[in-house]
């Protein structure tokens, strides 16, 4: 059978017009490739979802109960960050925390923000002001490294949690880092016996008893959203550190290591600093050597002259006064004072690494 000549240019012209739609499409593709390596991503590229910002609201309005009323619904065990600030002192329990991630605060004076990301484990009070702005901020419902990702409804600039820096955009953008204040990450048993006069963020009708992080923190395998690489490899991902940042030096101490020596003293920004550990408590803090106009050399004390074994202690190299892993001076020349806490986080270590990856690892 013969086909139509008329059938046979139609065809023709049809297979040039899909010849040149494909080479058209070709073109565009190489020239999507030649232009892509010679434009920035975006700064969202590396942001990970993990909630709708509503969904997580923070708290902009705290009602706090006495120590006593916090009795009827804080466990002695249950985590708690801990402020004071000049006469003043308040607890926050993290696993209250975990669903709100940030508390707008003032205390003594002093507008702050209480903030928690469970996926990193980092727990910071910052002064949430930029310039001579005061700011509310709240989760952005996103992680970068895997850790949260704050904002300012003020002007709707993106924080870091991790380090308090501003990432993008808005008038607070010009204050570059939130500064971060001192703090302490430890139990309800430990904080209501250092500062019996403290305060509570109030609990209302929510009945939260536990931490809905549980299984996360069981499991090494999982970090956050699994979006976070681990570029320095000393230790596993989910391995803790005391983190201290002080100017431009950045310093990590494993928290094994700490467990196992009490005592890590170091130096940061031309501070004398020490990471205490109180293996009665599990509470660690970090301290400046600092006690009335001195710098003191703390080191493990063990055993009394006989030799006698007794729970242990430090003392100071300057004056042999005993001190108790709260930083006290308990007897000798220094008793009755206390050395300043400064602030510090116990953070996984792959959030670390990521934020700070040129720190020292003490």
């Amino acid at each position: 059978m013969i086909e139509d000549p008329r059938h046979q240019s139609v065809s023709a012209l049809l297979r040039v017009l899909a010849l040149l739609a494909a080479c058209a499409s070709a073109a565009q593709s190489v020239g999507a490739l030649l232009v892509a390596p010679q434009q920035k991503p975006p700064a969202t590229s590396k942001f990970a979802r993990f909630a709708a910002p509503e969904t997580v609201p923070a708290v902009t309005d705290p009602k706090f109960v006495t120590r006593e009323q916090a009795e009827a619904f804080l466990q002695p065990d249950e985590p708690v960050l801990g402020l004071a600030l000049g006469s003043e002192a308040r607890a926050y329990s993290l696993w209250q925390l975990e669903r709100r991630l940030v508390v707008n605060d003032r205390i003594a004076g002093r507008a702050v923000a209480i903030t928690w990301c469970p996926f990193s484990h980092t727990a910071v009070v910052y002064a949430r002001s930029a310039g001579d702005r005061e700011l509310i901020l709240e989760s952005d419902g996103r992680l970068l490294h895997d850790a949260l990702v704050l904002r300012d409804r003020e002007t709707g600039a993106l924080w870091t949690q991790a380090d308090g820096a501003c990432i993008e955009g808005g008038a607070a953008a010009v204050a570059g880092t939130l500064a971060a204040l001192p703090a302490l990450q430890t139990t309800w048993k430990v904080w209501k016996q250092e500062q019996p006069a403290t305060l509570v963020l109030d609990k209302g009708a929510t009945a939260i008893t536990s931490s809905g992080y549980t299984d996360y923190y069981a499991d090494p395998r999982r970090v956050g959203l699994g979006s976070a690489e681990l570029k320095e490899p000393r230790m596993g991902g989910k391995a803790l550190v005391v983190g201290i940042v002080a100017g431009s030096d950045r310093v990590a101490i494993p928290l094994d290591r700490l467990k196992r020596d009490l005592i890590v003293s170091t130096v940061a920004d031309r501070q004398a600093l020490a990471a205490l550990y109180d293996p009665a408590t599990g509470t660690m803090r970090v301290v400046r050597r600092e006690a009335r106009g001195h710098i003191v050399t703390l080191r493990r004390g063990f055993g009394d002259i006989f030799g006698k074994p007794t729970p242990p202690y430090l003392v100071d190299e300057e004056t042999a006064s005993r001190w108790d892993f709260a930083g006290r001076a308990t007897s000798g020349r220094m008793q009755g004072h206390r050395l300043p806490l400064f602030p510090h986080r116990l953070q996984f270590w792959y959030a670390w690494q990521a934020y700070f990856p040129k720190s020292r690892v003490e």
